[in-house]
C-alpha cells in the first residue's frame, strides 16, 4: 500500500556546494497517530521549535530524508523549501495541524475568560 504515497524530490545547493537531494514524502495516519504522541514528550528547544513556522525542525526528519546532523549544516531558507514541498505533500497533515492550533487557541481563550455568567 506504500507505493501510493506521495514522493517529491528538493535538491538542495547548487554552483560549488554540493547538492543535496531530499526526498520528500507523504506520511500515512499510524506515522502522523505516532508523531503526534512522541512530540508531547519533545523537551523544549527554542531553535528546534520555532525557527520554521508550524513545524519543529526534528519533525522535518519525519517529512523527508534529512537526519538531524543534515538539518544542523542547513541554512533555514533550504530548510524552507523542504517544509514547502512537505506542504504540498502532506496538506491533510498540515491541515490538521492548523485545526489542533485554532481548537488550542479556542479553549484558552475560554479558559482565561472564566467561567460563564448563570
Amino acid at each position: 500500500m506504500s507505493g501510493l504515497a506521495v514522493n517529491r524530490t528538493v535538491v538542495l545547493g547548487e554552483g560549488s556546494d554540493a547538492p543535496l537531494a531530499v526526498t520528500v514524502r507523504e506520511l500515512t495516519v499510524a506515522e502522523i497517530r505516532a508523531w503526534i504522541a512522541e512530540s508531547q514528550e519533545a523537551s523544549p528547544d527554542l531553535v528546534n521549535n520555532l525557527l520554521l513556522r508550524d513545524v519543529a525542525l526534528e519533525d522535518l526528519t519525519h517529512l523527508s530524508s534529512l537526519t538531524a546532523e543534515q538539518i544542523d549544516q542547513l541554512a533555514p531558507s533550504q530548510l524552507q523549501e523542504v517544509l514547502d514541498v512537505a506542504r504540498e505533500v502532506n496538506t491533510h497533515f498540515f491541515g490538521l495541524l492548523a485545526a489542533v492550533g485554532t481548537l488550542a487557541r479556542q479553549m484558552q481563550s475560554a479558559a482565561s475568560s472564566g467561567p460563564l455568567p448563570a
